[in-house]
């Protein structure tokens, strides 16, 4: 039997390197486990910090000015700790501490009775605090300033609640914003909105910020399952139109608003550019889940963009989260909104940018250019399917990509003027209104401007109609600048017979047409003009009257259901080769091109001409059997 060899009591040895002694809230920090936290390594991270936390405060407030000597294990080093380092050790452990939640609204158990209290209270911390606002109090004459990160979630009907039911309302003063969002932090700060019901934000000549919300500096915004509505900014002064949004601005080239899901963006009105969303260098996300722009005004004469106005190098990107939630994908509809000139969208200035795959643009009335999207100075729009394999999309026959409806006085449902340029790519045009009795505005497109550019790609431009009193309009007006088509089908455009582009170049101006691979149905002339003729590079177009060029009955499968799809025997089938770029992207279906019909025969007897003309590749059908609206483009 071994013996234990005996051990005589006395007082327990210290280590080395801490050759004090102190009362136990004050030991090294180092040692300092919580009893329930020993068990790993990995696991001690969220008790353990709010521990420390607990024992730097205990310290700090017992003996302040605490002073030590240690040595280390070669008994070398001496080290002092005052108060003043200290302090520094607080911040840092405080910084780790989690995320705080406070409930807003009426009585107990409510946390705060206003929401600016609320604020003020998550601004302490560093991290972004929840608070979450109960419908049972009143928010009225509401100027908020959010310059920390922070969730604000609406819809309780009381504090504690855990289901939520409609909207938290936020009411402004009417004279300045009811949300102002902003940082000047180098890292900025990450606010999300929930369920909220902002209204009566305003301006006046002594705000800073006005409308809804005004984001601004560095501050990050997600807005989920909201409404803005009702913000009106009256008499804005002239010179300074482009600064004021009506229902949100986003103003700088750091600030950012993404628009998540489930957002209605209403019935906002400015004297300055951008009834609903102003983009001020700043950049915009959309995502496609049932988010509408409707029925806001940029109003006055000056005032452009009356649903969304992109200006200053400002960005509006519209696209799915690859990272977030599967939800169905549906278009955003920037609708019925009003103003002189770009009724739904306008974008100008260099670096500023639209880029969209899922938009419904339809029911706007202009007096001037662009009922539904104007695009001037540099601006730049680029509308179509992305090719990035994360991004999902709706189907192609749901049309999420649409310019429809739209009405203008002086022309164009998209004008690009001045210098800007647009490439509209697998769009569906139609129902376009032309409303002045002069054949050189065009219905559906305006290009003005020796700089300015407009490239249409495997598209359906169609039913676009002229005013009554001038029924011989054109679907497509120049003033100088370059205009190209690739597959598109036109068709059932008014002026039957007529021509399908004027061209009115005079003194300095230069028009450029290019037109590859599509189908002119129901006009006798490509284009007619006055001035200087244009130049011209045309390859494998296709008409069904005329005279001049190649002429050929052209025959859809439904076109009084909007089908225009190639119907059987169509002489536009295995036409044309693949010179044009785009013969290697997908048809308006979302299928390949340049398949050989074996039932019938290639043009010229060449086995290089499988391409068929306008949109659609013949019997290129997809199968959507099992088509769910969550399934990636194919």
């Amino acid at each position: 039997m071994r013996r234990r060899r005996s051990v005589e009591p006395g007082p327990r040895p210290q280590p080395p390197a801490a050759r004090y002694r102190r009362s136990e809230p004050c030991r090294s920090l180092r040692r300092i486990r919580p009893r329930r936290v020993r068990v790993r390594q990995r696991a001690r991270s969220a008790v353990r910090e709010r521990f420390r936390h607990r024992v730097l405060i205990a310290c700090a407030r017992t003996r302040p000015h605490l002073e030590r000597t240690a040595e280390d294990r070669n008994g070398s080093l001496a080290m002092k700790l005052s108060s003043f380092s200290l302090l520094p050790a607080l911040t840092l452990l405080a910084a780790s501490a989690h995320a705080a939640e406070y409930w807003v609204g009426a009585g107990s158990p409510c946390d705060f009775p206003t929401i600016q209290q609320a604020i003020s209270a998550a601004r302490a911390t560093p991290e972004a605090d929840k608070i979450r606002i109960a419908r049972n109090g009143t928010y009225v004459n509401q100027a908020l300033l959010v310059d920390t990160s922070v969730e604000l979630i609406g819809g309780y009907p009381t504090c504690g609640a855990t289901d939520r039911l409609g909207y938290t309302a936020l009411a402004g003063n009417l004279r300045e914003a009811v949300l102002v969002i902003a940082s000047d932090a180098a890292d900025g700060i990450e606010v999300h909105l929930d369920r909220l019901d902002i209204s009566q934000g305003g301006w006046a000549i002594d705000t800073a910020h006005w409308g809804g919300i005004s984001i601004d500096g560095t501050a990050r915004v997600h807005l989920y399952d909201s409404v803005v509505r009702n913000n009106r900014l009256n008499n804005v002064p002239e010179g300074t139109v482009d600064r004021f949004g009506g229902g949100i601005t986003v103003r700088g080239p750091n600030a950012e608003l993404a628009i998540e899901r489930w957002v209605d963006i209403r019935s906002n009105v400015t004297s300055g550019n951008g009834g609903g969303i102003l983009v001020d260098g700043g950049r915009l996300t959309i995502r496609p889940h049932l988010v509408t722009i409707k029925q806001n005004r940029a109003a006055g004469g000056l005032g452009k963009g009356g649903g969304i106005a992109i200006l200053n190098g400002g960005v509006m990107v519209e696209e799915t989260d690859p990272t977030g939630p599967a939800l169905p994908v549906q278009p955003v509809f920037v609708v019925a909104n009003d103003a002189m000139n770009g009724g739904g969208i306008f974008v100008s200035g260099a670096d500023s940018r639209l880029r969209a795959g899922e938009i419904v643009i339809s029911d706007h009335s202009v007096g001037g250019f662009g009922s539904g999207l104007l695009v001037e100075d540099q601006g730049d729009v680029r509308l179509g399917i992305s090719a990035d394999p994360a991004l999902r999309h709706c189907l192609p026959e749901q049309e999420c990509l649409r310019l429809s409806d739209n009405a203008s006085f002086s022309g164009g449902t998209l004008a690009v003027r001045t210098g800007g340029r647009a490439r509209v790519e697998g769009v569906v045009m139609r129902g376009s209104t032309l409303g002045y009795a002069q054949r050189r505005r065009g219905s559906a497109f305006v290009v003005h401007g020796n700089a300015s550019n407009l490239e249409i790609i495997g598209s359906v431009v169609a039913d676009n109609a002229c005013s009554a009193t001038d029924p011989e309009c054109a679907v497509i007006a120049m003033r100088g600048g370059r205009l190209r088509f690739e597959f598109t089908t036109f068709a059932r455009n008014a002026d039957e017979g007529g021509a399908l582009i004027y061209s009115d170049t005079q003194g300095d101006d230069v028009a450029t047409i290019e037109g590859y691979t599509s189908l002119i149905a129901d006009k006798e002339r490509l284009y007619s003009l006055q001035g200087i003729p244009p130049n011209e590079d045309l390859y494998c177009l296709l008409k069904n009257r005329g005279q001049t060029g190649d002429v050929h009955p052209i025959t859809f499968q439904d076109p009084d259901d909007g089908n225009y799809r190639l119907a059987p025997g169509n002489a536009a089938i295995d036409y044309c080769d693949d010179i044009a770029p785009s013969s290697q992207e997908p048809d308006l279906n979302r299928q390949p091109r340049g398949i050989d019909d074996p039932n019938h025969p290639n043009r010229f007897g060449r086995n290089t001409h499988t391409y068929d003309l306008g949109a659609y590749e013949f019997g290129n059908v997809p199968d959507r059997l099992f088509a769910n609206g969550f399934e990636a483009a194919r």
